[in-house]
């Protein structure tokens, strides 16, 4: 009852937010519409940020849909900061879009939506999955937010926050979206990703404990592209690479923890006897952490999760395209993955080891 009271107030008092109405996707589509260009249709990509592991779910918003023009209209006065470094559902992030050539740069717009409730609803309502499941896990975290806030001007309710900027030039679509995994090992030789697929000689990798460094993985283009299995393995692939892909094991699907396992073995990653559930068990290469968001019976809502142990004794990881840190779902110091906070990430597969001179990723 508390989190529907203050809900209804945060949507009421807040001057710069988007006014909720029932009808607001029942509207018809304006006519005189700026946003069309001669050699094609304006559109909106929209990604929900709720995986680590696994690719998040998008879908388009055409120029002919109601809530087009809402979020056209409405987009300079959302306010915008990067995304929380969290397990499970994250936010939202918008990419205006043409499929024309004949465009004018102005229009372009790329915003991340997060904390912001009213929005986030309403962005929910366009999903267009049938994922029941997932659009309930993203409605309560929303819900759960909106419950968290306390003592807040209803005139002024980002005043405790440092939005900062994400104004900058977006690209359409990622390509490799659509890629197979045969044509990412193609591509993964282009790029020459790993050395070893060329042939040639480099100088032996540092063999020692991973360090913890935020700056190196919380660069834009280095976020948004390597996920939590590239941090743990210490490689940037810029590929949001899969366990199993570089070991060609393409007839094991990610469906639950012991095939993620085993494909990342496909890859190089060793399995690490625990004997004692008190104390981390001994390695000789680094230590990650293999856990695992379980589905409920008839869902298709799941996914992994890698930690790594860093040369500090504690563990780091990094949710999906946010930043790398060191702190779990609560806040705290992670000092055994088995015991951290984990949100939805509930099943703890296993300890495995890794070497970035025997571990391969695409």
């Amino acid at each position: 009852m508390y989190g529907g009271i203050l809900l209804c107030l945060f949507l009421v008092g807040n001057s710069r937010s988007l006014s909720l109405k029932n009808n607001d996707l029942d509207k018809e589509p304006s006519t005189n519409n700026d946003f069309r260009t001669g050699n094609g249709e304006w559109h909106i990509n929209v990604t929900m940020h709720v995986y680590s592991g696994r690719r998040d779910p998008s879908w388009l918003i055409p120029y002919s849909h109601p809530a087009y023009n809402v979020i056209v209209k409405n987009i300079n006065g959302i306010p915008t900061k990067p995304l929380p470094s969290k397990l499970g559902y994250k936010g939202f992030s918008l990419v205006h879009i043409s499929d024309g050539e004949n465009f004018e740069k102005k229009r372009y717009f790329n915003r991340t939506v997060t904390s912001l409730p009213d929005w986030e609803l309403y962005l929910l309502q366009t999903y267009q999955g049938d994922a029941e499941d997932l659009r309930l896990h993203a409605k309560q975290s929303i819900l759960k937010t909106v419950a968290r806030r306390k003592r807040r001007s209803l005139y002024n309710p980002y005043n405790d926050y440092d939005y900062g900027s994400l104004f900058y030039k977006p690209t359409t679509v990622d390509p490799i979206n659509s890629l197979s995994n045969s044509d990412m090992m193609e591509l993964a030789k282009l790029w020459g990703i790993d050395k070893r697929f060329r042939n040639i000689t480099a100088p032996p990798p540092f063999l020692g404990p991973t360090r913890f460094e935020p700056f190196k993985w919380n660069k834009r283009v280095v976020k948004e592209h390597n996920n939590c299995y590239n941090y743990a393995n210490n490689k940037i692939t810029d590929t949001f690479a899969q366990p199993g892909r570089a070991g060609n094991c393409n007839n094991i699907l990610l469906t639950n923890g012991t095939n993620i396992e085993k494909l990342a073995k496909c890859d190089g990653l060793r399995a690490v006897f625990t004997p004692n559930m008190k104390k981390l068990p001994d390695h000789k290469w680094n230590l990650v952490a293999l856990v695992f968001w379980p589905p409920t019976p008839g869902s298709d809502l799941f996914d992994f999760h890698w930690y790594r142990l860093d040369a500090d004794g504690h563990w780091s990881h990094k949710p999906g395209k946010t930043s790398a840190t060191n702190i779990d779902q609560s806040g705290k110091p992670i000092t055994d993955p088995r015991y951290a906070d984990r949100g939805p990430y509930t099943q703890f597969v296993g300890f495995l080891e890794t070497r970035l001179d025997k571990v391969l990723l695409i």
